[in-house]
């Protein structure tokens, strides 16, 4: 069924209804080049506020449509904003035309009560710390259209420094934090402040809070993490959270108290110590509690230990891709080297399908969320998250249209939904392998070839962006992987120098077509949002907060890493045979064993791992590889208290080496390390021990990593196979690889 509401007009009459019908308007024009006025004659949109007779909360809109009119029942301007972003998400545009596609009378009801999202004016995100109070208001309104309604702003740094902020912030941090309150205020979106902990002593620090919130128009939560940062003891923790929330309370009576259980580290039995002292508070002082990143333990057993009095508010990330608390393709940590290498922790990573999985297995627990964000990098994300909590039962299909047709407005939103969405698939697998990468981004300049205007929108062009990025890495992974398998043929013809030609082989023109356009466009979006994709062309914070533009170069594969051997070959007495071993490096025989956590991911280890979740230290993007003095096996590195393995295939009637490689960070390892196999001790000392051996680490490792052997006896497998366990119970061990190969 359409509705056709060309050259709509509006009413309202109410404070409330006069905000929304300005809103609303404002979205209109932009989208037809025509203001709405404001008289009773159709096609009409009619804003109306109720009461609790008519819907039971605040956060409910009813919609009445018949015969060319709109009626938006709504208590405030909240519900009414919800309600005009409902019909924003469904209607299509040409010209002046304006076409209700869907028949979205009833009332709306979200599943969830808190639906939110952290927008971060410090110099850490990719992007808030350019954006003015008014941007803020304007970004407000746009998640408010997908039914968000709490907002996280960050205080003022304690003390503040001019190393506080940087060349982009053109604002004073608590005049932002204020002027963001009033706006949030005058569309009753609700406040949240990510209020860390300070090293003051309890009485000041709780004071410090309440001089700094006095005079903000609207604060509704205080969220101080457990850690990461202001890290207490869990008692001293609640104390702290307890007295600030009486102290701030002073000066606004209503405002709730809600600590998360997020544990800092090196103190153990955090977590107990937490619950227990949560539970002991008294009514009323401790509103609520959160579950967020570095997480004390799972979130149902937080939600089965904490009181009931205590809702549980969950505190996702969902902006970074890696080194992370759901890092691309959690938990099974698939992602490829070559594109971790580029996209670091914070690119534009539309991950719908992903994030809809995580939000089946963590949302029953809560009562909502406020995802934790950098940026705009995980712009669909936020959008595709919030819309999850208001009904958690849609498909990705139809959010992905309801965003494109909100936000590229007479673009072919089933086109536009499709590309986001070939994003996430990009990002599966090998690139190499990827034949989808070619056709997203075909899609993508497709529909900006129909739609010109669509180079001026930040979002389109930031989804663009992340397309052609794709595109580069697949590029230089082909051309690469070609040129390895040429120049392998010639060293084990003994011809190094024809190798070493072959491996310095230029790109093609079409690459470097490329490659300039994603600097043209990384440009751009610094210019139209304040999008920092560099440190140097765009004052990021750093390399791992969106900078990918300083990523571009990263290896992708062995390429480099094989002409720095080549220049080693050639010191030795023997330059082919040097190389040949090193071509050679991951080759055993069919009953033997190399895996690599880079190369292999989890699949063959065929377990799960125990003692709780596993983190894996991606290398690829790091400054350490930035000269290419790494093999690609050695990208991932996996950091636990034990790796659990079940492997077979193991025929020979004879004893076995294990290989272990270890990357070993500056720290003073306190534990002893064991080694089990079919359960059986064959190694039990100092952590890292074992056998070492300085040439195999000098010819095929890299600096920051060593090999240690330990033999596996005949005896110790049991029909082909070895059930095998490396733990260590205070650091853990941090394992890039291992070979198990039959003792010559």
């Amino acid at each position: 069924m359409k509705f056709d509401f060309t050259g709509l007009n509006i009413q309202a009459s109410s404070a409330a209804e006069l905000k929304a019908a300005e809103i609303f308007s404002l979205k209109i024009e932009e989208r037809t080049g025509r203001k709405p006025e404001m008289k009773n004659e159709k096609p009409l949109v009619v804003f109306s506020q109720c009461g609790e007779e008519r819907l039971p909360h605040k956060d409910c809109f009813e919609i009445e449509l018949e015969d060319g009119e709109m009626k938006i029942y709504a208590h405030t301007v909240r519900g009414l904003i919800f309600g005009l972003g409902k019909f924003l998400m469904k209607t299509v545009y040409s010209g002046e035309k304006i076409t209700l596609i869907s028949d979205i009378a009833g009332k709306h009801i979200p599943e969830k009560r808190i639906r939110g999202h952290q927008n971060a004016y410090r110099k850490m995100p990719n992007t808030y710390d350019a954006w003015s109070p008014e941007q803020y208001r304007d970004h407000f309104v746009n998640l408010m259209l997908f039914g968000t309604n709490t907002d996280e702003l960050l205080p003022p740094e304690y003390p503040e420094t001019e190393d506080s902020y940087n060349s982009l912030m053109k604002w004073d941090m608590k005049e932002h934090m204020e002027k963001c309150s009033h706006y949030a205020n005058e569309l009753d979106l609700d406040v949240s402040l990510w209020y860390p902990n300070d090293e003051l002593p309890e009485d000041e620090s709780a004071a410090l809070r309440r001089e700094t919130l006095k005079d903000a128009e609207r604060i509704d939560i205080i969220f101080p993490p457990g850690g990461d940062p202001g890290d207490y003891p869990a008692d001293q923790f609640v104390s702290r959270c307890v007295k600030i929330a009486k102290e701030v309370r002073k000066v606004k009576p209503d405002v709730q108290m809600w600590p998360s259980a997020q544990m800092p580290r090196g103190i153990p039995g955090w977590g107990d110590m937490f619950v227990e002292k949560i539970n002991e508070t008294e009514d009323g002082v401790i509103t609520g509690v959160i579950q967020g990143p570095n997480r004390a333990m799972e979130v149902y057993e937080l939600r089965r230990r904490i009181d009931s009095r205590f809702p549980l508010r969950f505190y996702p990330d969902i902006t970074h891709n890696l080194r992370c608390e759901y890092s691309v393709q959690y938990p099974s940590e698939a992602w490829h080297y070559s594109l971790q290498a580029v996209n670091s922790r914070e690119s534009v990573n539309p991950r719908p399908q992903e994030y809809k999985r995580i939000h089946s297995i963590k949302s029953p627990y809560t009562v909502g969320s406020v995802a934790y964000s950098e940026g705009v990098t995980d712009d669909a994300n936020k959008f595709v998250w919030g819309r999850l909590e208001w009904e958690k039962e849609q498909s990705v299909r139809a959010m992905l249209e309801d965003y494109s047709r909100l936000f590229f407005p007479g673009a072919d939103y089933v086109k536009c939904a499709q590309a986001i969405s070939g994003l996430e698939y990009n990002w599966i697998g090998d690139p190499l392998d990827n034949p989808g990468i070619e056709n997203t981004l075909n899609l993508f300049r497709n529909i900006v070839k129909e739609n010109p205007e669509l180079h001026d929108n930040w979002r389109f062009l930031m989804h663009l962006y992340r397309a052609e990025f794709d595109m580069l890495v697949k590029m230089r992974r082909r051309a690469e992987t070609d040129a390895i398998d040429e120049a392998t043929d010639y060293i084990f013809r003994n011809d190094i120098e024809k190798a070493e030609e072959i491996l310095s082989v230029d790109f093609s023109e079409e690459y470097h077509a490329l490659y300039n356009e994603i600097f043209s466009i990384g440009d751009k979006l610094f210019d139209i949002i304040g999008m920092q994709t560099s440190v140097e062309r765009h004052d990021a914070l750093n390399w791992e907060r969106g900078a990918v533009l300083d990523q571009i170069d990263r290896p992708v594969t062995n390429r480099r890493w094989y002409l720095k051997k080549i220049k080693e070959a050639k010191k030795t007495e023997n330059p082919a045979e040097y190389m040949q071993k090193i071509m050679l490096r991951n080759k055993v025989e069919p009953d033997e064993m190399f895996f690599s956590f880079a190369e292999h991911g989890y699949a063959p280890l065929d377990c799960t791992q125990q003692h709780g979740e596993p983190y894996m230290n991606v290398i690829a993007d790091r400054r350490e590889n930035i000269d290419a003095d790494i093999p690609m096996e050695l990208l991932k590195c996996y950091d636990h208290y034990t790796l659990n393995a079940n492997l077979g295939g193991f025929t020979g009637k004879c004893d076995y080496k294990l290989i272990v490689v270890y990357h070993a960070e500056d720290k003073e390892r306190k534990g002893i390390q064991t080694i089990l196999a079919n359960s059986k001790k064959i190694f039990e000392g100092n952590t890292y021990g074992g056998e070492r051996d300085a040439e195999f680490d000098k010819m095929y490792l890299a600096p920051g990593y060593f090999s240690a052997t330990y033999i596996l006896p005949e005896d110790v497998f049991e029909n082909g196979c070895l059930e095998l366990e490396i733990g260590e119970t205070i650091d853990g061990v941090e394992i890039a690889e291992f070979r198990i190969v039959k003792v010559k």
